[in-house]
């Protein structure tokens, strides 16, 4: 880590080292939070009906970081010691994944591609895009997306948006957390509807 003002000399390695551990041991350990949050009733188990591809999520420029971010528009906070316990596009994608098994019985496949003409189930390609994921404290947290959906391999592309906003008349980081994994998990069931719709040729597809 680099020292400050008059100290920034050349150092010998055993007073660095030294310097170093000292700094870390100052540190305390950053508190993990998660967006999933534990479910009313466990999911069921069984076999899979319908597989899908979840791409990677996107998220703005500004969240691809693992501190917990607070605030919008202008002036953002990140909270020091208060991280997300994995990248938030991979917790999103948690939360979509367990939507999907949850409303159809799907699995996600990406990490393990599946060829349409290899299985007899039916296999859909799912991209999802954050397009806000913001918490005032005091106010709400706001979660909106959109996402697009096809079968594969040629069926025709379907695009839908979700948003949620949850009140968040807490200060404190606890309920920004709370608050954003509710919003979460409404628009991944959201979400899920909407590809179920899809998979079952309703009209209109998005909920």
């Amino acid at each position: 880590m680099p020292v400050p003002g008059a100290l920034f000399v050349r150092l010998a390695p055993v007073a660095l080292a030294a310097l170093m551990l000292g700094a870390c041991g100052a540190s305390p350990a950053p508190r993990l939070h998660t967006l999933t949050l534990p479910p009313a009733d466990p999911p069921a188990g069984g076999a899979a009906a319908v597989l899908v591809e979840i791409l990677p999520v996107t998220v703005p420029q500004r969240l691809e970081r693992d501190d917990i971010v607070l605030g919008a528009g202008g002036p953002l906070t990140t909270v020091p010691g208060e991280r997300w316990a994995g990248p938030l596009p991979d917790e999103i994608r948690q939360a979509v994944a367990d939507a999907l098994w949850r409303q159809l019985k799907a699995v996600d496949v990406y990490q393990a591609p599946v060829s349409e003409r290899a299985t007899d189930l039916p296999l859909y390609r799912l991209a999802v895009r954050v397009e806000r994921f913001q918490a005032i404290p005091g106010e709400a947290a706001t979660i909106e997306i959109g996402w697009t959906v096809r079968r594969l391999p040629q069926g025709a592309a379907v695009v839908c948006r979700a948003a949620r906003v949850v009140p968040l008349p807490e200060a404190s980081v606890d309920g920004a957390v709370r608050a954003l994994g509710q919003g979460t998990t409404q628009v991944a069931a959201a979400l899920a509807e909407g590809v179920a719709r899809v998979h079952q040729g309703k009209t209109p597809p998005c909920p």
